[in-house]
């Protein structure tokens, strides 16, 4: 009897670890929600801080606070094209 409880118990804990948590699936949809991807690097030959920034078609944004006025190298996703303004 003891052994059931005890692997009862050990496959309870394995399944709640196993199980996705609420940051897993929120990252997982939130690459879907943006129309492309435009990767940023700060220094030359893609080195330097890196991000891979997410946008919205006919839409401006302003580089986040650690990339602006401080990127040497950009692209975005295959298949789109970017139009920037300094």
């Amino acid at each position: 009897m003891q052994f059931n409880v005890a692997f009862t118990l050990l496959a309870v804990v394995a399944s709640a670890l196993a199980a996705p948590t609420g940051t897993e699936v929120a990252l997982s949809n939130r690459a879907a929600d943006v129309d492309g991807n435009l990767y940023v690097c700060t220094d030359a030959n893609w080195g330097g801080e890196c991000a891979n920034l997410g946008f919205y078609v006919n839409e401006c944004n302003n580089m986040p606070s650690g990339f602006q006025d401080n990127i040497s190298g950009f692209g975005p996703d295959a298949g789109w094209e970017c139009t920037t303004y300094t």
